[in-house]
């Protein structure tokens, strides 16, 4: 595969250290009023900027049943370990583009910036700035988690399906960010072994665990080595140290995403 196998480190579970540590691995994100709790769960909107804030605040409930934030700004929402800029919605029915701009006028007056068939990805001026939209139906991928549901609609995708998401997403880009958010997801609590079995049961035959686990532990692609802290190598190291490689693929909850 081209990405050697990782180095054997000793197996202990993550520590408060480890959560400080990433935390620190980016630049602090801007505070507004801190996490609220939204049933059992933390979400830190306090790590959106001011336009993201306030897309999230004044927007969020035009978005139509069904769409489901995944990526990056979906897991510093529930980890506040950085700031994130783009939201990407997932739905399990294709995207209704008229549907959509309906319900959420803010899309009327939104700058096309990409439209294919189930992919729509739009900028939009709020009062704090630009934000960018993306939509992304016809997911089949189905959830291993249950979402945070906020008056009674799915819209942050759970922690356990942004890991295998985030698994699988690795092997296809180089992104320092991909590799600070499964660090951040570890250190969280979750394991490499959930993470894997997350993405075997969302992808099936189209991901390899194992590629997968070699893949954040190989850093001499992309300036990986010296983007990322070593922290974050640390965390990364061990998880694929750890990883069984006859994990098997866990139980869905659900074929939809919502």
């Amino acid at each position: 595969m081209g990405r050697g196998s990782a180095a054997p480190r000793s197996d202990r579970s993550a520590t408060g250290r480890d959560r400080r540590q990433v935390r620190a691995l980016l630049a602090p994100p801007l505070r507004f009023d801190g996490p609220i709790a939204i049933g059992d769960q933390v979400i830190h909107l306090d790590v959106l900027p001011p336009a993201q804030r306030a897309f999230w605040e004044q927007h969020l409930e035009t978005i139509p049943p069904g769409w489901v934030l995944y990526g990056g700004t979906a897991i510093a929402l529930h980890l506040g370990h950085r700031q994130s800029h783009d939201f990407d919605f997932f739905s399990s029915d294709d995207l209704d583009r008229n549907a959509l701009r309906q319900s959420c006028r803010l899309l009327a007056d939104a700058k096309t910036l990409q439209d294919e068939p189930n992919t729509l990805t739009v900028a939009a001026e709020m009062g704090g700035g630009p934000i960018k939209l993306s939509f992304f139906g016809g997911i089949d991928f189905g959830r291993v988690g249950e979402p945070v549901r906020i008056a009674g609609l799915a819209r942050i995708a759970s922690r356990l399906d942004l890991l295998g998401t985030k698994l699988a997403t690795v092997t296809q880009r180089i992104e320092p960010r991909d590799y600070v958010d499964i660090a951040a997801l570890l250190a969280s609590g979750l394991s490499i072994s959930e993470g894997v079995a997350a993405l075997l049961a969302l992808y099936g035959n189209r991901a390899s665990g194992l590629q997968s686990v070699k893949t954040i532990a190989w850093f001499r692609e992309g300036d990986l080595e010296t983007l990322l802290a070593a922290e974050t190598k640390d965390i990364l190291t061990r998880a694929a140290a750890a990883y069984d490689p006859a994990t098997p693929a866990a139980a869905k909850r659900s074929t939809r995403l919502d």
